[in-house]
């Protein structure tokens, strides 16, 4: 595939949100989707599939299959063994993490939701009516860090009633990836306060040549594991969200009894797709990866030179620009991403909305061409 040679056009024809939802001289950077074409294997296999009456409910065996395809790849792609037993498919993280809430976390309890986070855990649990305990990240402090959890905001939050921690790692926003140190010393305090963690773990696949390495928190240990529940998922890796499949590691055979009952049930063609990208999609994860290294490249370079004082720390993984801003607007810096909307024409995620007023989240997913003009268009507003 040529990266380089998408039509803005062309996308902006394109009937999903990302494209749909700005205006027609707007350039969308925000929601986390690619604008790069769907690998050949998943679209070939799908038409066959839909070709054959795949689009009614899903057969035990496309779940099976799907499930040993996963299995395999975390094997091969982290070390992690998955055991597949402890499987349960749900159509999205949001339905497992939903699930999770309503039938673990009781109403006078609260859930720890380190911020900056992703917007929706925030909604999600608003919409739920649990109070949330947001716990600010460390920054990075110095050149080559990324971001780190509060171990002691943490441990205060399970002290005030927290019953739930949910962490993101790969993370989004930050892209930042969870140390083994780290993971072993948040179980620690998970386990002494007799909580539970949710960890959204479907950025795992979009790491890069020179990414640390990757630490399931559920995989450290048995007592990680016993007290996890590990939401996995193709969606983002191969760009597939839209197909709603995704599934939940279980601490025990309870555990997915209990999920079952709320009876989640993914979309058949978006377990087929699922299946054929862990399957058989590495080769064009391999050359994506490698296409959005070197867009993270030209956006760091930009942020070091147009706002060298944002300290900006590169995502580890994920394809997501996480990006204090708030000296285009410090009077207001929860109205920064309106700024460059209605400014720069750039459409891109309010950190305010993921718990960081002054911070944008970026999506650095596209083609290098629109992804240079976006920046071009928001260095003109800087230095006008």
């Amino acid at each position: 595939m040529t990266y380089d040679n998408l039509d803005l056009a062309a996308m902006r024809t394109r009937r999903n949100v990302k494209w749909s939802n700005v205006e027609p001289d707007q350039i969308p950077l925000w929601i986390a989707e690619m604008d790069f074409p769907v690998a050949n294997v998943i679209t070939d296999g799908l038409t066959e599939f839909l070709l054959h009456g795949g689009a009614g409910y899903p057969a035990g065996a496309v779940i099976e299959s799907q499930r040993e395809a996963l299995v395999n790849w975390y094997r091969e792609s982290t070390g992690s063994a998955v055991d597949r037993s402890r499987l349960i498919e749900v159509p999205s993280v949001l339905t497992g993490l939903e699930i999770l809430v309503r039938q673990r976390v009781p109403e006078d309890s609260a859930v720890i939701v380190p911020v900056p986070a992703y917007m929706p855990f925030l909604q999600i649990l608003g919409w739920l009516g649990r109070r949330i305990i947001p716990v600010p990240m460390l920054a990075p402090t110095a050149p080559g860090e990324s971001y780190r959890y509060d171990l002691d905001g943490i441990d205060r939050a399970f002290g005030d009633g927290g019953k739930l921690l949910i962490i993101c790692n790969p993370h989004n926003p930050t892209g930042a990836l969870l140390s083994e140190a780290e993971a072993a010393a948040l179980g620690e305090i998970v386990d002494r306060h007799c909580g539970i963690v949710f960890s959204d773990e479907i950025h795992v696949p979009l790491r890069y040549a020179d990414s640390p390495a990757f630490v399931g928190y559920g995989s450290v240990s048995e007592t990680h594991a016993s007290h996890t529940y590990t939401a996995l998922s193709a969606s983002k890796g191969w760009n597939i969200p839209g197909l709603k499949c995704a599934s939940v590691i279980a601490p025990s055979p309870e555990a997915v009894a209990q999920m079952a009952t709320a009876k989640p049930e993914p979309s058949s063609p978006g377990l087929l797709a699922t299946d054929l990208a862990f399957s058989h999609g590495g080769p064009w994860l391999t050359e994506t990866t490698a296409y959005l290294r070197g867009n993270i490249d030209v956006f760091s370079e930009f942020m070091e030179r147009v706002f060298p004082e944002a300290s900006y720390a590169p995502p580890q993984a994920t394809y997501l620009g996480w990006a204090n801003l708030s000296a285009l607007r410090p009077e207001s810096p929860e109205t920064v991403a309106a700024y460059l909307a209605d400014e720069a024409r750039v459409v891109v995620s309010n950190g305010a909305d993921c718990g960081a007023p002054g911070f944008v989240r970026v999506n650095l997913a596209t083609s290098r061409p629109v992804l240079e003009e976006a920046l071009q268009r928001v260095e003109r507003i800087v230095t006008r």
